[in-house]
């Protein structure tokens, strides 16, 4: 091999070692942002996942707080059937009382 082999060789491996270097650069840059996108990605998946605890939490709530509606709502409909009962009752008796009251007048 010639001087001239032998330096266009030594250039050649330079190119290449610079080649290798830029290339492992960039792939610790693109390690490091991937790392990066992944630590991203786990606070945005953590905060999903609070949201939707959240969610399922207020759900239940709700839930609570519909069955203690329902229920008062249940109990209020039964006193008013009570109490409309009772007044049908009255006014039933009242009736009885007024037409007891004209066949007395009616035969006077």
């Amino acid at each position: 091999m010639n001087p001239q082999d032998a330096s266009n060789m030594a250039q050649w491996l330079q190119e290449i070692l610079k080649i290798l270097q830029d290339t492992q650069s960039q792939l610790t840059d693109t390690r490091s942002e991937n790392r990066q996108l992944i630590d991203e990605i786990k606070a945005i998946s953590s905060r999903m996942e609070k949201k939707d605890s959240d969610i399922f939490r207020l759900t239940a709530i709700l839930r609570s707080q519909v069955d203690i509606v329902r229920g008062e709502v249940t109990s209020t409909k039964s006193a008013v059937d009570s109490v409309s009962s009772h007044i049908d009752s009255n006014n039933n008796d009242l009736k009885s009382e007024i037409h007891q009251v004209r066949n007395l007048v009616v035969r006077r």
